[in-house]
């Protein structure tokens, strides 16, 4: 989950167009906890 964290969703979807989704998920639930 942390190297998710540190990596950009664009970089990722550019490289995984399929895990773009993914990565946006992972990053909010990350950002939500974060919040928490």
């Amino acid at each position: 989950m942390q190297t998710a964290a540190n990596a950009p969703p664009r970089l990722a979807g550019t490289f995984n167009p399929p895990l773009s989704a993914f990565q946006l998920f992972s990053l909010d639930l990350i950002e939500t906890a974060k919040g928490r």
